[in-house]
């Protein structure tokens, strides 16, 4: 690595796609569904960018103004603003499409989500007559999206323990900090990250104990 910043960079970027992996990686195989893509764009919206748009805030301060938009987590502005801006924030550096080929909208401060921005996807049509609530729009203020589907067995079995991949890679963040001195002043510099990582890593330890192994053990 050319240095710690790019390391912790490409490690948060590593950890929020096996994030999206572990809790996606069932739905793998059921592409023909008509329900998957919108079950992707709803894991975009409440799982991958709303996670990049928090790690936006804490290194900024603030969720980009509605001027900015997703762009802002590609390239920092010219004039040199936002000084605690960590981006890009994609690897690549490009703001994702929804599962139809669309741009995400975003828009700041929100109308209808109790969040302080309101994302929405314009659903299959790529077309929102009603600001992100027509029948096909898949938005953040909606209720969570449900896909019926049957998983072999095998991802029965398997996917539930994926869930330990966030304590796993909060282990590989801690680590780093521990073998580096330059790395852990630069997570220090961030502290909101860590905590973001430490309470998901707990709550995924909470539910693999809770959950998934009393359902393993009953089987």
């Amino acid at each position: 690595m050319k240095s710690p910043i790019r390391y912790l960079q490409v490690l948060s970027g590593v950890q929020a796609l096996l994030v999206i992996f572990a809790f996606g990686w069932p739905m793998q195989g059921y592409s023909k569904s008509a329900d998957a893509p919108k079950a992707h764009a709803y894991a975009d919206i409440n799982g991958g960018l709303k996670f990049i748009l928090q790690m936006f805030k804490s290194d900024c301060g603030r969720y980009p103004t509605a001027a900015e938009g997703l762009k802002i987590l590609i390239a920092a502005p010219a004039d040199g603003s936002l000084t605690n801006w960590r981006g890009p924030y994609f690897d690549p550096p490009k703001v994702p499409k929804d599962p139809w080929g669309h741009e995400y909208v975003y828009r700041f401060p929100a109308i209808y989500s109790t969040n302080d921005y309101d994302l929405y996807s314009m659903g299959p049509d790529g077309i929102s007559k009603s600001g992100g609530n027509d029948t096909d729009d898949i938005c953040n203020w909606e209720k969570p999206f449900v896909v019926s589907v049957t998983i072999p067995v095998s991802r029965k079995i398997l996917w539930p323990h994926l869930i330990l991949i966030v304590p796993i890679l909060f282990g590989a963040r801690v680590v780093a900090g521990l073998c580096s001195k330059r790395v852990r002043r630069l997570m220090m510099k961030s502290p909101g990250r860590q905590i973001i990582w430490l309470v998901m890593s707990v709550a995924a330890v909470f539910v693999w104990l809770s959950v998934v192994v009393p359902q393993l053990i009953g089987r």
